[in-house]
């Protein structure tokens, strides 16, 4: 803790921010006259201070400056930084500014506000509206002014300021509620996008210029190994086999359980749109790709051949840009396709998806439906007579299935 302003081993406290009972709390005595001699002294120093209640972590407290020309403000931020250390030592406290001190608990949330002003003596702030909407026009072209730039020069702001992909940890209460507390692990890449746990390790893809797929120790989330997989898309473990989809053109990877190593790897026909959804699911002897334009695939794992497909729908009223196979499950027989603003398609076979062969017979489309205008099928799940759906702008859905043998 001395040297790095975080603990480093050790075991967790018995009661930490589960319940947020501390932010919903009154500030105690003694943090409360910190933090009345800390206001004093900035006020002193011509510090305009801000702000002062709990925060959700234990121990953790805010208070705020108050905006100013950010070259004043640059310095007055410095010397708050300099007195809340000095004045914490006084009151018998440390003054911690590392963002994760306590492994599951929240840390520093020292952050930013901004806004763009006129330099004339009346000056304008020209990022605060007015009540009168038909007095807004200055707020609004500024508005859109920063989001065409940000828009412009997206790849420019990520590179300079993101953080690149990341594994987040979400810790569960022992009702199997999410709770406040959560860590994350850093990825090569900038967009992580699917994630799947077999035996002792956590595999993750990551997608984007040089994506990756990493394998991480399930025990202490240490990195194993990151491979080099072009736009990687998705993966999924089963009892024996690891796979991973990945694009432009489509491949499919798989890997070694035991030993995280890589075992195949196999080119395919679609998802030539770059960085676009894919999807795989493992059935045994069978993986189960949504590859976008090309459709849905079923391919043999022992020698990277199509068994099967099902292709991306033509639909007439539709672009076909906005009909790509964008994820696909399987449940016995039956296979459950996301086609984009298509909607979903239900494939049927005569025999079962998890049959420890590579033979699918008589795989036909047994059905389709579609959402409204703009509600694209992003991704399908199906587990016991329920589906979940993400539709795009209609959002999250989630049906119950009747299956008539």
């Amino acid at each position: 803790m001395y040297m790095s302003g975080r603990t480093l081993i050790g075991d967790a406290p018995a009661k930490g921010q589960q319940l947020s009972d501390h932010y919903f709390g009154s500030i105690p005595d003694r943090t409360l006259a910190f933090m009345h001699e800390l206001e004093f002294e900035c006020y002193k120093l011509g510090i305009p201070i801000t702000t002062r209640h709990n925060e959700v972590a234990p121990g953790q407290y805010e208070t705020a400056p108050i905006f100013e020309d950010i070259d004043i403000a640059s310095d007055h931020n410095l010397l708050l930084m300099h007195l809340i250390k000095k004045v914490a030592k006084k009151h018998d406290f440390v003054f911690l500014l590392h963002e994760k001190p306590f492994s599951g608990l929240n840390g520093n949330g020292k952050h930013c506000n901004w806004s763009i002003r006129t330099v004339e003596e009346n000056s304008i702030n020209l990022l605060e509206p007015t009540d009168d909407p038909s007095q807004n026009k200055i707020f609004v072209l500024t508005l859109l002014s920063i989001l065409k730039g940000i828009h412009q020069h997206a790849g420019l702001l990520r590179a300079g300021i993101s953080s690149p992909a990341v594994l987040e940890k979400m810790e569960l209460d022992d009702n199997g509620l999410l709770t406040n507390s959560s860590e994350t692990i850093d990825l090569p890449s900038f967009a992580a996008n699917d994630v799947d746990v077999a035996k002792n390790w956590i595999y993750v893809t990551s997608g984007a210029l040089g994506g990756y797929v990493t394998i991480l120790d399930e025990n202490t989330f240490a990195i194993h190994d990151s491979v080099a997989i072009e736009d990687a898309r998705g993966v999924y473990a089963d009892n024996k086999d690891v796979g991973v989809v990945a694009g432009t053109p489509a491949r499919l990877l798989t890997f070694d359980r035991d030993l995280g190593e890589l075992k195949d790897d196999w080119t395919l026909t679609g998802a030539t749109i770059k960085f676009s959804k894919s999807t795989i699911e493992i059935t045994k002897k069978k993986a189960i790709l949504a590859l976008g334009d090309g459709g849905t695939q079923i391919v043999c794992l022992e020698s990277g051949n199509v068994i099967d497909l099902i292709p991306q729908p033509v639909v007439d009223d539709l672009e076909s840009s906005v009909t790509v196979t964008n994820a696909a499950t399987v449940d016995d027989r039956l296979l459950f396709m996301a086609n984009g603003e298509a909607g979903v398609y239900v494939g049927i076979s005569d025999t079962e998806f998890d049959s420890k062969d590579c033979v699918i017979d008589n795989l036909q489309v047994l059905g389709k439906f579609r959402f409204g205008d703009l509600q694209s099928v992003n991704h399908i799940e199906y587990k016991d007579d329920v589906m979940f759906i993400a539709s795009g702008l209609g959002g999250l859905k989630i049906l119950t299935v009747e299956v008539d043998d």
